[in-house]
């Protein structure tokens, strides 16, 4: 999120704003690292980056998001909330994986090979009965993609960062 931020906005917003989010999400060590090495180290290469490449990483950024986001709305353990949890939104999520995957790869652009992942069907046994029973086979389905998405997303970065 730091570094989508770093590259969307002037660092004389970007900065407040990350310090900020650093300091509401993390805390310790986490925090410690990212306050006082990762934006550091960000800071300068996200000023030096160009418009095409921003836009570009952002548009990656928002897809992987959407995945991830996507995926904890089923995660009953970090979710306090009942709503994803009842039959009619387990069926929803369910029946979305594939538009959502979808929707996610064309704003990452990231090339996925895999037609049973991208389409949402016979990825694990018993898919077909448990991501319309029970939510937590949905969180599982799609924050693996989602990770996959980041692993692609953070060497995006670097390349740019480095050869731009």
């Amino acid at each position: 999120m730091t570094t989508l931020v770093a590259l969307a906005l002037p660092a004389c917003v970007a900065h407040p704003l990350n310090t900020f989010l650093v300091d509401s999400l993390l805390s310790g060590d986490a925090k410690d690292f990212t306050l006082n090495s990762y934006l550091p180290e960000l800071e300068p290469l996200a000023a030096g980056a160009k418009g095409v490449h921003v836009l570009d990483v952002l548009s990656r950024g928002v897809g992987v998001i959407l995945k991830l986001v996507f995926a904890f709305l089923y995660q009953e353990k970090q979710i306090p909330s009942e709503l994803f949890r009842t039959a009619t939104m387990i069926g929803l999520g369910g029946h979305s994986v594939g538009g959502v995957t979808w929707a996610a790869d064309a704003l990452t652009g990231f090339q996925q090979t895999d037609w049973s992942v991208n389409n949402s069907v016979d990825v694990y046994p018993g898919q077909a009965t448990c991501k319309q029973e029970q939510g937590h086979s949905i969180w599982h389905e799609v924050s693996a993609n989602g990770l996959l998405d980041l692993i692609y997303l953070c060497d995006y970065v670097n390349k740019v960062a480095r050869f731009d």
